[in-house]
């Protein structure tokens, strides 16, 4: 992709940021622009320089690269060199008849005179298959055996030339790493292992011929990763291991490469590296790896390119300098000058004139076009100043309350018809809401009305009461709407009100005078034409209609007595049916606070016989156990409470009722292993008789019990939800009891309708709550089955 659609697709994702930022950019002073223009124009040139001191830098780290690779090649062919001489030594002896015959007489002046001659060797030793010496360069009198050594191991198992690693010998006492070749008979058995070790002080002479750059470092490293040789502070690392995470990346490397890394000196070097192997052999028995630090390759460099871009800043200074001196004599006086007329022009000084000052190009231009808007704005301001006065009279000499509000509801005008409206200065409410105008309640009320016609941008021409500041009242005839600005946006409302309040009582006087007039008319003439159409029939059924009416009325009174006779019974039988369950409740309550009293009461005995009776105890106990009668006489209180009869319906609210109710049933619930879940969703107010309807609540919450003791469903529970629905309370009781059978459904309301036996219900419980609920407060009670039980619902 070329670097245009780069940019492109840049602009098209950023736009709105960019654009942003450029016009930060443009608001910055002229002067920065002058010294950013002279900084860009420097930009190729720092660019210039910069890239050739960057390819300088590589091409050092490069040639360092390949120097590293070039001597660690060199450094692997000397190491390997040694090995094959050591290979092709050992293979020579292996020849030898005193070897064959194991004449260490003989061997062992051959072995130290061998040692002589080959200085990079600290030892030459032969032992026999079970690893013990028998001939040697510094022979021992006393035997030993070397069979735990790697290289003994190695060559017993694969019978071929072996390595072994680092270690400190036992005789000469320096650093070695020993070879092993083996010894075998015609049958191809191992007899013997040749034995050589490598003098790794020696090591260093092998490298002094290699040309290489100051700051290389050489490591010869074993198969484990300790240092055998390094050519830097080698008292320090040899016979250390290398750091971890080096020696893994040369390990899991290939045969040679080349990588940059912190090395254990803690020095930043470019790494070469060469794994050796013997032949045959998988795994390396040595590594070399050879470093040059980045720093000292990088550093003729990095001082070409701080010379050179030392010199350009020398010439950049005097190029902003120069920049500075012009940009102020040719742009920025006279910017500065043309600046500060405008600050004058937008404070007021109309007559500020610049052209004078500014002369010639384009800023003489700008000064002259200046000067001509000053003098338009200067007769513009005069005619506003006119139209001004001339609606500032207006609005001040109108009766009528005429003011501005802005967005927030704060008034920004607030003329003399609306501080004889409503007894308030304009000074105390410019900047301020309606809060400070009118009562709470109806300034919320207006801020709501504002809101909803700045939302709509709709005018509004309405009656509304406004309250003066001595609490009087007036209606008042009110047009709102809303302000806007230049481009049609809403900025604010507008109101302009006329109190009417003398018109309307005039036309409510009238208008009642009027019906009570018209009243009159229809009334008398209605009672005239009755009374000329029904005068003669009054009087010959009047008495056959006083007998019939007698005799109906007589009869509707036995009826209706009959009824509430009936009516009363069966609420008395579900009085009592509720509260034989509610002293059932009383004992549940009473029976844990009676036996912590008891516990208490037998605690006093103990504390006397203890002697451990004292004031401060009696007090405590005495505390306590009035706190546990106190709570059984509230309970008491509750159940008198509840079967109190209500004697006029009264606004209560639903949750308290439920919550009082719950209290009364649920300790009896819980003792049957029956969890209530109760869930308000919404606290609605009714109207009607609180202990009736807790009553009915009771009698649903009994059955659903008894339903679930019957059944004894796992999880038994009664869940109790309330709510609103247009305007109603819903108040909803199911159980999970398995629910009701269809074809008894419509029946469970019907009197002395039950499916328990007859020691366990009387069937007027439900009867009498849809009585309470539909018949004394005009509500529904209805029931169905859910997925899991039955659910009775309550709309009051």
């Amino acid at each position: 992709m070329s670097i245009t659609a780069v940019l492109i697709r840049f602009w098209h994702k950023n736009e709105k940021l960019v654009k942003e930022h450029m016009r930060s950019f443009l608001s910055w002073p002229i002067r920065v622009h002058m010294y950013l223009l002279v900084l860009l124009l420097a930009l190729p040139a720092v660019g210039v320089i910069i890239q050739s001191g960057l390819k300088l830098r590589q091409q050092a780290i490069i040639a360092s690269s390949r120097e590293v690779e070039k001597l660690a090649h060199s450094v692997a062919s000397e190491m390997e060199l040694l090995v094959d001489s050591t290979h092709q030594l050992s293979l020579s002896l292996s020849h030898l008849p005193a070897v064959q015959y194991r004449n260490s007489a003989e061997l062992n002046p051959l072995l130290k005179d061998l040692i002589t001659h080959y200085p990079y060797y600290t030892t030459i030793f032969i032992t026999d298959e079970k690893g013990v010496v028998w001939a040697s360069s510094t022979p021992d009198p006393k035997p030993h055996s070397l069979a735990d050594r790697r290289y003994f191991r190695d060559v017993v198992a694969t019978k071929e030339f072996s390595t072994g690693e680092y270690a400190i010998g036992r005789v000469s006492g320096l650093p070695t790493i020993s070879f092993g070749f083996p010894l075998k008979n015609r049958q191809g058995v191992v007899t013997g292992v040749i034995g050589v070790s490598l003098n790794l002080n020696a090591v260093e002479k092998l490298f002094i011929r290699a040309n290489h750059s100051d700051g290389v470092a050489y490591a010869i490293f074993d198969h484990k990763g300790t240092f055998l040789f390094r050519s830097t502070d080698a008292a320090r690392f040899v016979g250390t291991q290398d750091r971890p995470d080096l020696f893994a990346r040369v390990k899991a490397g290939p045969d040679s490469g080349l990588f940059d890394a912190n090395t254990n000196d803690s020095v930043f070097r470019r790494v070469a590296y060469q794994k050796l192997r013997l032949a045959g052999d998988q795994s390396p028995y040595m590594y070399v790896r050879v470093g040059v630090p980045l720093a000292s390759v990088t550093e003729a460099a990095n001082s070409t390119l701080l010379r050179n871009l030392i010199v350009f800043a020398l010439f950049l200074t005097l190029a902003l300098g120069l920049g500075w001196y012009v940009s102020r004599k040719c742009v920025v006086d006279r910017v500065l000058a043309l600046q500060s007329a405008s600050r004058g022009l937008a404070a007021g000084e109309l007559g500020t004139r610049v052209a004078e000052c500014v002369r010639g190009g384009e800023l003489g231009e700008l000064a002259h076009n200046f000067d001509c808007m000053a003098s338009a704005l200067q007769l513009n301001a005069l005619k506003l100043r006119e139209k001004s006065e001339l609606l500032h009279s207006v609005i001040e000499g109108t009766s009528d309350a005429i003011f501005v509000k802005d967005l927030e509801g704060r008034y920004l005008l607030f003329n003399s018809g609306a501080e004889t409206m409503t007894g308030k200065k304009a000074a105390e409410i410019i900047g301020r809401d309606d809060v400070h105008l009118f009562p709470p309640e109806l300034a919320h009320k207006l801020k709501e009305i504002d809101r909803t016609l700045m939302n709509d941008g709709q005018t509004l021409v309405s009656e509304e009461i406004v309250v003066d500041s001595s609490g009087g009242q007036h209606i008042v005839l009110i047009t709102k709407g809303p302000t806007r600005d230049a481009e049609g946006n809403i900025t604010g409302l507008f109101g302009i009100a006329r109190d009417i309040t003398r018109r309307r009582k005039a036309e409510a006087a009238l208008q009642a005078a009027y019906d009570d007039m018209e009243h009159r008319v229809e009334t008398r003439t209605a009672e005239l034409a009755s009374m000329v159409v029904t005068l003669e029939k009054q009087v010959a059924e009047r008495q056959r209609a006083e007998q019939a009416l007698k005799q109906e009325t007589l009869e509707r009174i036995r009826a209706v007595e009959s009824l509430r006779e009936k009516e009363r019974m069966l609420l008395q039988q579900s009085r009592l049916a509720a509260m034989g369950e509610m002293i059932n409740n009383i004992a549940h309550q009473w029976r844990q606070p009676l036996n912590v009293l008891g516990l208490q009461i037998q605690q006093m005995r103990l504390y006397y016989d203890i002697g451990s009776f004292n004031r401060d105890y009696l007090e405590a106990s005495v505390t306590k156990s009035m706190g546990l009668i106190n709570h059984m006489s509230q309970t008491i209180d509750d159940f008198r409470c509840f079967f109190k009869p209500d004697k006029e319906k009264v606004e209560f609210a639903v949750q308290g009722v439920i919550t009082r109710t719950l209290s009364l049933v649920e300790d009896s619930f819980r003792n049957q292993h029956i969890s209530i879940v109760f869930t308000a969703e919404a606290d609605p107010s009714i109207l009607g008789f609180p202990n009736e309807y807790s009553q009915a609540l009771l009698n649903i919450m009994i059955n659903a019990k008894d339903a679930l003791l019957e059944r004894r469903p796992q999880n038994a529970r009664v869940t109790i939800t309330l709510g609103m629905e247009a305007q109603r309370s819903i108040v909803t009781v199911s159980d999970n009891a398995g629910g009701i059978p269809e074809d008894i459904l419509d029946k469970i309301f019907e009197p002395y309708f039950t499916t328990k036996g007859p020691d366990k219900g009387t069937g007027v419980g439900l009867f009498m709550s849809k009585t309470i609920i539909e018949k004394n407060m005009h509500g529904t009670l209805m029931a169905r089955n859910t997925r899991e039980g039955a659910e009775i619902r309550i709309e009051v």
